[in-house]
């Protein structure tokens, strides 16, 4: 109820009506569900054989713009390797660098 009251004051400091607060209201409700079903909770997160699909929810985190190892290349492409060569996206890799993804959503 808080968040309507307060919508409602900025509302009416801009002149809108009551009908539009409920409007902003809907529309940022809708938003808060689209942004938790987008979260990383663990019920989301893909299957660990689904190498492509880890590899495309990794690069889409900051783990992506952190270097592996090897030159030229990130965390995210040397996890899909390994995820290839052993059939299961792994938590980390051989020199403890991290692949849980998850964590840097």
């Amino acid at each position: 109820m808080r968040p309507l009251y307060i919508l409602a004051i900025l509302a009416a400091t801009l002149g809108l009506s009551c009908a539009t607060v409920e409007n902003i209201t809907d529309d940022m409700e809708r938003f808060g569900e689209s942004v938790s079903a987008l979260g990383g909770s663990s019920e989301s997160r893909p299957d660990p054989a689904d190498c492509v699909e880890n590899q495309t929810r990794c690069l889409g985190t900051r783990l992506q713009s952190r270097p592996s190892g090897r030159s030229g290349h990130s965390l995210c492409q040397d996890c899909y390797q390994r995820c290839r060569a052993y059939g299961s996206w792994p938590a980390k890799l051989g020199d403890g660098q991290t692949c849980e993804w998850w964590r840097y959503e």
